[in-house]
């Protein structure tokens, strides 16, 4: 039964999106520092980005740092990973290069 498991979703075939999304993990020395930094000179790059519709970011459990960018392109999505990796490059924020994850939205629910 083709997109059952989009529990009150239409079907995949009939569902249509313009969101994007990226997703990209990194590891840090100090998880609270990134949240000060994303939350003082973070947000105004971000949300300068043409088709940004939100962003999220989290404290992982394994004592890294995560967010989840939403627009309504590709190119936005892309260009805030480009604009994430040098702000974390820039304040010395990762151990590492981010794991990223993009794509296009395909399936949605939410709170009625």
């Amino acid at each position: 039964m083709e997109g059952a498991w989009y529990h009150g979703c239409p079907q995949k075939s009939q569902f249509k999106s313009n969101m994007h999304l990226s997703i990209r993990h990194y590891k840090v020395t100090d998880p609270k520092e990134v949240t000060r930094l994303v939350s003082e000179k973070f947000y105004p790059l971000i949300r300068a980005i043409p088709g940004f519709v939100a962003y999220y970011g989290i404290e992982t459990d394994d004592g890294g740092w995560a967010s989840i960018n939403v627009f309504q392109t590709e190119e936005g999505a892309a260009e805030s990973n480009k604009i994430g990796r040098n702000f974390a490059e820039e304040h010395k924020l990762n151990l590492a290069p981010p794991a990223i994850i993009a794509g296009t939205v395909v399936a949605q629910t939410a709170a009625a």
